[in-house]
């Protein structure tokens, strides 16, 4: 997690450009969230909030909501502190690995945005009870993720729409292998329908998709 962390910190001043570009369709996906959060979201919980894009876009649903962000990257918790100004009396910030993450307070909402392929496996599924512990009854597990396919020739064609989109979106042949070696060295992604699987082993309810596009996929889940 500390080669994570100094990845994130290196990127993070270039990270909210950087990300529309080598991430299709995440304007589309940020739009679907919030569009499918239920209107009596009050309290939210961001797991990997990055430069806080989450938190910021349902700010635009849900002013009066009251957040904590966590990020094992202090760089990009900085970034979230300036995008979220205006709410920084609605907002807590905590600089920790998502997967050590432990609270005694409970949420209506847990998100979590491109961060649980940088677990482990094992880790995915003891993260995905954690947060289950953090809902309220009835609350919602909303994550955005970068999914393999569910066969190899579903996941090579995706990845070779990936590839053309980081064309047409002007990047160079030595930043795409910059994207590539990255997703190498931190990425731990998984076909969509295991992840739905271990919702299901951990007992979440009410268990969704919402968005896909190619490889980027938001799902969700409710705990009873």
């Amino acid at each position: 997690m500390d080669r994570l962390r100094a990845s994130f910190d290196k990127k993070a001043q270039e990270y909210d450009q950087w990300i529309y570009t080598v991430c299709p369709f995440y304007g589309d996906v940020l739009t679907a969230l919030v569009d499918y959060c239920p209107p009596s979201t009050q309290y939210v919980l961001d797991l990997g909030c990055g430069s806080g894009n989450v938190t910021h876009a349902l700010m635009g649903r849900f002013p009066k909501m009251r957040a904590t962000l966590v990020d094992i990257s202090p760089k990009m918790l900085s970034l979230a502190k300036t995008k979220l100004k205006e709410q920084s009396e609605q907002i807590e910030y905590i600089e920790k690995d998502i997967s050590l993450f432990t609270s005694s307070y409970t949420y209506d909402l847990v998100v979590s945005s491109l961060a649980m392929h940088h677990l482990e496996e094992k880790q995915k599924e003891y993260f995905c009870e954690k947060v289950l512990k953090h809902l309220v009854p009835g609350g919602y597990f909303f994550v955005i993720e970068q999914v393999t396919g569910g066969t190899r020739h579903f996941h090579e064609i995706a990845h070779a729409y990936w590839l053309a989109d980081m064309k047409r979106n002007d990047l160079t042949q030595d930043e795409i292998a910059d994207v590539l070696a990255r997703k190498e060295d931190h990425d731990k992604c998984e076909p969509l329908i295991r992840q739905l699987e271990r919702l299901k082993k951990v007992g979440f309810v009410g268990i969704d998709v919402l968005f896909k596009r190619d490889s980027i996929v938001l799902f969700a889940a409710q705990k009873y």
